[in-house]
């Protein structure tokens, strides 16, 4: 009973951030507002019950993530050479993290704020370093956000000791290789201007988390696969509301409708393939709704474009992982029969 319980006020408190966080989003008065939604869905599908400190920590590192990009970009923009052991250097780091499964949500979300920061920040003809003080504002709006769900749907989960997650057999080079991949891909970035393609980019970060050649493959897969659904469901809700998106109850209607479904599958899913492919679809959702309903007719085609940039870039990652040896697998096994 107490399960049913627990489970069902995790529904609430995962749908109400969702509509409450998108709604929010578009009301406001912010120049870009996804941070608002995104962080908001993405802190609260990883918290099983409130903790402040843990919650500070975690907002802490978003803004820690967003000084380090835009120092890099305005102190080092005249030292390429420099920027780049420092990217690299990071990315060492973020990959060595993820392979020990030390606190990967924490460590994602420093790199997605970081990558986000550092090719946004770079143009010249960027505002960046004002909207960063929006950003700021948007993370506190999260923060009460958060705090009042967990309010309304609270939790009576005991704090319990973090499960001992076991380290991916990861080798050294391979996560040199990987962190110069990344590189690569922060420098085609940074030169050709790409950030229409930020997202593809962050998708492509996310898929380390664990870091396990095998479940790279099978995540690469999932991500062409449900971010096409996504932005397919995007691209018709903003056809589907062409000229209504100010209409706040019908819009609330309409994610009602689209969530529900998600987010029980989420919830009541015992299947580690399941609960990944729902939340990936989740934040593959809320990303689109939030940045591109606003723009009407536009809206089909930035999602369209959306879905083939995470296309390619995972289709890179999944052609690289095809050339390497296999032997993650193999591996595994000899560890589990061991």
């Amino acid at each position: 009973m107490n399960e049913e319980k627990e489970l069902k006020e995790l529904f609430n408190r995962i749908l109400f951030v969702i509509i409450v966080g998108l709604v929010g989003a578009h009301l406001s008065h912010f120049t870009n507002p996804f941070f608002i939604s995104f962080h908001s869905v993405i802190i609260i599908m990883s918290l099983r019950r409130y903790n402040l400190k843990v919650l500070l920590i975690r907002i802490g590192v978003i803004c820690a993530g967003l000084i380090f990009g835009l120092i890099l970009t305005e102190i080092f923009h005249l030292f390429p050479q420099l920027q780049n052991i420092i990217v690299y250097t990071m990315f060492v780091t973020t990959l060595k993290l993820f392979s020990h499964r030390y606190k990967e949500m924490d460590v994602f979300m420093f790199n997605f704020c970081f990558v986000y920061a550092s090719i946004f920040g770079s143009y010249l003809k960027s505002t960046f370093e004002l909207e960063i003080f929006q950003y700021f504002g948007q993370l506190f709006w999260v923060f009460i956000l958060i705090t009042v769900t967990f309010k309304l749907f609270p939790s009576n989960l005991k704090e319990k000791e973090m499960k001992t997650l076991k380290e991916s057999k990861i080798k050294m080079w391979e996560i040199h290789f990987f962190a110069f991949f990344l590189l690569l891909f922060w420098d085609f970035f940074m030169v050709f201007e790409w950030r229409f393609a930020f997202f593809a980019y962050a998708c492509l970060i996310a898929l380390f988390k664990g870091f396990d050649m095998e479940y790279l493959k099978f995540k690469a897969v999932v991500n062409i696969k449900i971010h096409f659904k996504a932005c397919l469901i995007s691209a018709v809700f903003s056809v589907l509301l062409y000229g209504m998106i100010q209409n706040v109850p019908l819009m609330t209607l309409g994610l009602l409708l689209m969530f529900i479904p998600i987010v029980k599958n989420l919830v009541y899913n015992k299947g580690l393939e399941e609960i990944y492919s729902n939340a990936t679809l989740i934040s593959g959702l809320v990303v689109p709704l939030t940045l591109y309903i606003n723009l009407d007719a536009a809206a089909v085609y930035k999602c369209f474009l959306r879905s083939n940039m995470i296309t390619f870039v995972m289709g890179i990652i999944l052609f690289i992982l095809k050339l390497l040896p296999n032997r993650s697998l193999s591996e595994n096994k000899n560890l589990q029969e061991g």
